[in-house]
């Protein structure tokens, strides 16, 4: 498993494929929150956005906050933030109260204690979302994101402990996909981007991860032309 801030996974890719070149970066950073949000700061203003969070608190061994960052694409938000949910209570609430603010749910991590939401501001504006319970294998959460994604949702996170899943869809008003799948591998630097590289090869852009017990889910989608 990687050491703390040695886990930096790089690539760019510009294939027939793909309508907008894509780089994309797997990052791991600190656990607390404060200098989690100076380091994504960082790569913002090297052209990067976040797309997916996952975190991992203490005491495990690979504790940290892993995002992954896309760099062209088919759009180019605005603004980012991360919201730290400790009241569980409150949550739907504050979150459509984001969204009534124009911002967009792009993916969610359950700490156990605390819920982390990471938001984007997009000219798109978001028609519906949700976020539904299902259970952690593979095929539980295909069944869950499967109806939602025929009634046009996009789905864009997920998020997994030992007891179930959460997976996060949001309806986004002139933005929609044509495919969507889940993968999983080990968390090894090198799985990790010949898996990437290969599916973004194939005109897949990488869009939400969870990390769980050292294995990482990554959702893939296909954009509409």
């Amino acid at each position: 498993m990687p050491r703390q801030n040695a886990w930096i996974i790089l690539a760019f890719l510009f294939t027939p494929a793909l309508l907008h070149p894509l780089e994309w970066a797997l990052i791991r950073h600190p656990y607390a929150i404060d200098k989690m949000r100076q380091e994504i700061d960082s790569f913002w203003k090297k052209g990067f956005y976040p797309v997916g969070l996952s975190v991992v608190p203490p005491p495990a061994e690979q504790s940290g906050s892993y995002v992954l960052y896309l760099k062209g694409g088919p759009f180019t938000p605005a603004r980012w933030t991360i919201r730290r949910y400790s009241d569980l209570t409150a949550v739907r609430e504050d979150i459509q109260d984001k969204v009534d603010s124009g911002w967009t749910p792009q993916d969610i991590s359950v700490t156990g204690s605390d819920l982390y939401v990471l938001y984007l501001s997009l000219t798109n504006r978001v028609k519906e979302w949700r976020i539904e319970a299902c259970g952690n294998g593979l095929e539980d959460i295909r069944n869950a994101v499967e109806p939602l994604f025929r009634e046009e949702f996009i789905p864009m996170g997920l998020s997994l402990c030992e007891s179930g899943a959460w997976v996060l869809a949001v309806k986004i008003d002139g933005l929609s996909v044509r495919r969507w799948q889940i993968t999983e591998c080990d968390a090894d630097d090198d799985l990790v981007k010949d898996n990437t590289d290969a599916a973004v090869a194939s005109g897949w852009t990488p869009w939400g991860i969870s990390l769980s017990e050292s294995r990482l889910r990554m959702l893939f989608v296909k954009f509409r032309d």
